[in-house]
């Protein structure tokens, strides 16, 4: 928004739209919103407006959002018989759905995790009733047919940061000279650490959707994980080596067709959906960290009140499964037995990593451990955990949990 002028100087319109209180902004996601919830006149009458500006001023109009891509179909009407540029930049099938989860969880409520996310997704991509496109080459086909490949500039993301910027790449693409415009030095909007995403996944089950709160934990958490990217902290969200794997080799033909006929700038044949390190974390060292982002978090009172407030609830009221005595666990509240934490096996998430073979003897003699404490019989949580704890003795979360159960006898 603070180049607008700038690029009127350069015979470029570029309507105002709103940007939120965290500095992030959907771009003209306005227009997007209108056609996918089939507001036909509403839509034309945004478009028509911005058109009749642009046209007034002598200018060619400039749209910009991540939204208007799944819509070349939807958009038809508004583009036909118009001289259209299409410049899109193309991320890995796998990045994009790890981005789009990590935007459920941060902004939406979503409590699965990744692994199951991608599940649904492809089980979703092979019905023919789908909304959820195979991959992104059939909309690179659909906007093909609407405006001409020769009309289409399609560049790889990783490939396209020119100078650092993918703006003063966009720039350059644009034959703009990239010197007279204003970048922001601080990134927008960046992923969340791994430690902090998971914990705002166990939140989300304590949140109804809506809650007015969401916005200021979301606020925290980027913030948090703003901090950790200073201080060269930073542990990127990553994924498990098998979902890594099926998302590659479910996309991996329509990917390589897209590099060799659409982009650019095409990354080499093996980089291809490989752009997301693989998951390899200690699950101790992971919960230990999940921790220390949720004593970062509850500093402000005003959300340790409605997070300590809102599991209270969820427990008196039967409605905790593990994630919520989980966190009930890691804001102290006391008495948890009382709340039929007894009747709480292991989480189907732990289930799926004992099946898939992640768990090695301490994790299995860890979290039985756990169960057996929860469950009143501290003396063999006691003895399961000692033996756990000469399996990993450097394990944080082992030496912890034996801490806190041999002082209980």
């Amino acid at each position: 928004m603070q180049n607008r002028h700038q690029l009127a100087r350069e015979g470029l319109f570029y309507p105002e739209h709103t940007i939120g209180s965290n500095q992030i902004s959907g771009g003209h996601s306005s227009l997007a919103i209108a056609l996918m919830d089939h507001e036909t006149k509403k839509a034309k009458k945004i478009f028509n407006t911005w058109y009749r500006q642009a046209t007034k001023k002598g200018k060619t109009l400039f749209l910009s959002s991540e939204a208007f891509f799944n819509l070349p179909e939807a958009m038809r009407f508004l583009l036909d018989g118009k001289k259209v540029l299409i410049l899109a930049y193309h991320r890995s099938m796998l990045e994009y759905h790890q981005s789009v989860h990590n935007q459920l969880i941060k902004r939406h409520f979503e409590k699965e995790s990744f692994s199951s996310y991608v599940e649904r997704v492809i089980s979703a991509s092979r019905s023919s009733n789908s909304m959820i496109h195979r991959s992104f080459l059939s909309l690179y086909q659909e906007w093909e047919g609407l405006v001409g490949r020769e009309n289409m500039i399609v560049r790889s993301y990783h490939r396209s940061l020119h100078e650092g910027s993918i703006e003063k790449d966009l720039l350059e693409r644009l034959q703009l000279n990239s010197d007279a415009f204003t970048f922001e030095k601080r990134r927008i909007n960046i992923s969340y650490t791994q430690p902090a995403l998971e914990l705002k996944r166990m939140i989300n089950h304590i949140l109804d959707k809506g809650d007015p709160e969401n916005g200021r934990i979301d606020a925290y958490l980027q913030h948090y994980s703003e901090i950790q990217m200073k201080d060269h902290h930073y542990l990127k969200p990553s994924v498990d080596e098998k979902v890594s794997k099926k998302l590659h080799e479910y996309y991996q033909n329509d990917e390589l067709y897209i590099h060799k006929h659409y982009i650019e700038n095409p990354l080499d044949k093996k980089s291809i959906g490989h752009t997301l390190p693989v998951k390899s974390e200690d699950p101790e060292k992971s919960e230990t960290l999940q921790k220390e982002v949720l004593a970062h978090l509850v500093k402000e009172r005003r959300i340790a009140r409605h997070l300590y407030q809102k599991t209270l609830y969820r427990l008196q009221n039967g409605q905790a499964d593990y994630m919520v005595f989980k966190l009930a666990e890691y804001l102290d509240i006391e008495h948890l037995d009382t709340y039929g934490i007894h009747k709480i096996w292991f989480q189907p998430e732990q289930i799926q990593n004992m099946i898939e073979g992640k768990y090695e003897e301490a994790d299995y003699l860890r979290d039985i451990a756990v169960l057996l404490d929860q469950r009143g019989d501290t003396k063999a949580a006691l003895k399961i955990i000692s033996r756990a704890r000469t399996l990993r003795p450097s394990g944080p979360l082992i030496a912890e949990l034996y801490a806190r159960i041999k002082d209980k006898l």
